[in-house]
């Protein structure tokens, strides 16, 4: 029989008692010394009951079926506020996983990625991470520099730059004042490939502000590519009286 690596699972559930895993634990148990690939797609049928909370979902036996080998989880819940359970099913892998990818469909409030960066601050082989989040900013990414400093690869989609309210200037040079107050975090953070868009323009991201772009190749010295773009490409704006001019731009 052919090894089985991967597996996508898109799963109609219904409620604790009508939703049948017996099928999916059989082959988990049968593959699980395989599987170094797993993707849960979770969503409603359109005339079923939903759970009350997502972690009721991984109550059934299946979830607590060992995946030793488990690489890369890939998890698309219907909802960011998770609980315990859902917590404890990704403790099962932070001596394997080396690559997470969150729902692109949900997005994380700041207080609840600082619940999921404290989870997976353990996860000593965890190199990717990709999620959807409200907003960027510095302190988000300090937040990880800091929680989840084995990082790698941290891809950010994002809906908007700042969570707290307008002040008198402008949203760009706001981001760049802020990135200095994390100049030593951000000057030992690892990171080798920050990957960020912007999805608040109908689901497209716009072109990026050249001057925050710039100003996060400065701040992060050993960031070696931004969205596809090597930091070598940005050539003469690296300069530190470049970096002096950002900080007074104004709109």
């Amino acid at each position: 029989m052919n090894r089985l690596t991967g597996l996508d699972l898109s799963v109609s559930y219904v409620s604790c008692l009508k939703t049948n895993f017996i099928g999916l634990e059989r082959l988990l148990r049968a593959r699980r010394h395989e599987l170094h690939t797993l993707r849960i797609r979770t969503h409603d049928s359109y005339y079923s009951q939903r759970y009350h909370t997502f972690a009721e979902f991984f109550q059934s036996p299946c979830w607590h079926i060992p995946l030793p080998k488990l690489k890369t989880l890939d998890i698309e819940p219907p909802s960011s506020e998770w609980k315990d359970l859902e917590y404890a099913y990704l403790v099962r892998f932070k001596s394997s996983l080396t690559t997470l990818r969150l729902s692109p469909n949900i997005r994380w409030k700041h207080s609840e990625v600082v619940c999921l960066t404290n989870i997976l601050t353990p996860f000593e082989n965890l190199k990717y991470l990709e999620l959807l989040v409200f907003n960027m900013s510095p302190a988000l990414l300090a937040l990880f520099a800091i929680s989840v400093p084995q990082l790698e690869t941290l891809r950010l989609f994002y809906n908007h730059r700042f969570a707290t309210p307008q002040i008198p200037v402008s949203t760009s040079e706001r981001f760049i004042q802020e990135l200095r107050k994390y100049d030593n975090i951000f000057s030992s953070w690892n990171l080798k490939e920050l990957d960020y868009s912007d999805m608040s323009s109908s689901g497209f991201p716009p072109v990026s502000d050249g001057k925050v772009e710039v100003a996060l190749v400065i701040m992060l010295p050993n960031v070696q590519w931004f969205c596809g773009k090597h930091r070598d490409d940005f050539g003469t704006t690296l300069q530190p009286t470049n970096f002096i001019n950002l900080m007074r731009y104004q709109v």
